[in-house]
């Protein structure tokens, strides 16, 4: 199991933490970090980004959302995706 811990090595320079966990910057931007202890139910493999990315514009769109991008890659060499 992956240990709750901060992230490392983002450059918040400009922002303002005003949580454990949410920073925001002087145009009203909100970054928030978030831990799930549960297995990712993502649409498709992290080794497979175009499938990626179409199961999760259609998880959003479902939502009345729209996917701007999803990038699979890793923090500390744990894998994952980040969405936007």
């Amino acid at each position: 199991m992956i240990a709750m811990t901060p992230v490392t090595g983002l450059d918040l320079t400009g922002f303002t933490e005003r949580e454990p966990g949410v920073w925001t910057d002087e145009r009203g931007l909100a970054l928030s970090v978030h831990f799930f202890p549960r297995v990712p139910d993502l649409p498709a493999p992290l080794d497979e980004p175009d499938r990626l990315r179409a199961g999760l514009a259609r998880s959003v769109a479902g939502a009345g959302g729209g996917l701007i991008e999803a990038v699979p890659g890793s923090v500390d060499g744990v894998p994952g995706s980040g969405s936007w």
